[in-house]
């Protein structure tokens, strides 16, 4: 797939000038509607903190990935040069707000659409950097949500998270329709250590929906789990209810 350089360059005249300071605002735009891999190059040197935000607009999903380099020449392949993380999926039509530590002198935002969009009003995506000083705390973490919704049953194989990469388990919500008011109807959160063991796996949460009327649910377990590990869920949704179930986690 061919890549291509692009510039990101200082935001416009509300910005000041000495931006070597803290913080710096850059801002790159592309409105090519093909799959090559954009990379947008940008130097981090003296900052601590950097905050992207990725606005896709056209039609079709936009994959995120950045590196970290040490010269501001390098390309992704070199040697030297990182991927930070998972790469990142922007939807169609929608933002995302990246955040992360600084570890590298120099930064590169790779972009690319799996299949070429063909919005004929809606032909660009922006990102957006901020680089700061200062400590980077857990609320600046980027939270990633794996969401689910329908009106059957919720069943293991299916309503499960599953990144593949050492995370952390901040929270899972349910919401319903309706309480569920047929029998006992348990749902069971289950963390699957993936190693064919049973013996390893864990049960982090059974509540009966229908004696504790349940509506909305939040759960905090807060867990950092391996890459191996897989976080179930299973409820037999007798009342057929409509269902949202989100986990939500952060990437270790």
């Amino acid at each position: 797939m061919a890549a291509s350089e692009e510039r990101i360059a200082v935001l416009g005249q509300d910005v000041p000038n000495r931006q070597t300071i803290s913080p710096s605002y850059l801002k790159g735009t592309r409105d090519d509607q093909d799959t090559n891999n954009h990379d947008f190059q940008l130097d981090a040197r003296g900052k601590s903190r950097m905050t992207i935000l990725v606005d896709n607009q056209p039609n079709k999903d936009l994959t995120v990935s950045i590196y970290g380099a040490h010269a501001i020449d390098a390309s992704i392949g070199d040697a030297g040069t990182e991927q930070i993380g998972s790469s990142r999926t922007v939807t169609l039509d929608d933002k995302r707000i990246i955040r992360l530590d600084v570890a590298f002198p120099f930064y590169i935002i790779r972009c690319a659409y799996a299949s070429a969009p063909d919005d004929a009003t809606a032909l660009y995506y922006t990102v957006y950097v901020n680089l700061t000083t200062g400590a980077v705390g857990k609320e600046d973490e980027d939270v990633i949500e794996t969401p689910f919704t329908g009106t059957g049953n919720v069943v293991v194989g299916t309503q499960k998270l599953a990144p593949g990469a050492a995370f952390r388990l901040v929270e899972v919500e349910l919401t319903l329709s309706a309480a569920p008011t047929t029998g006992t109807q348990n749902l069971v959160l289950k963390k699957d250590d993936g190693s064919g063991t049973a013996a390893y796996d864990n049960v982090l949460l059974s509540i009966d929906l229908v004696a504790n009327a349940v509506t909305s649910l939040v759960v905090k377990p807060d867990k950092p789990l391996k890459a191996s590990d897989v976080i179930t869920a299973a409820w037999t949704n007798t009342d057929g209810r409509t269902f949202g179930l989100i986990f939500k986690y952060k990437l270790e």
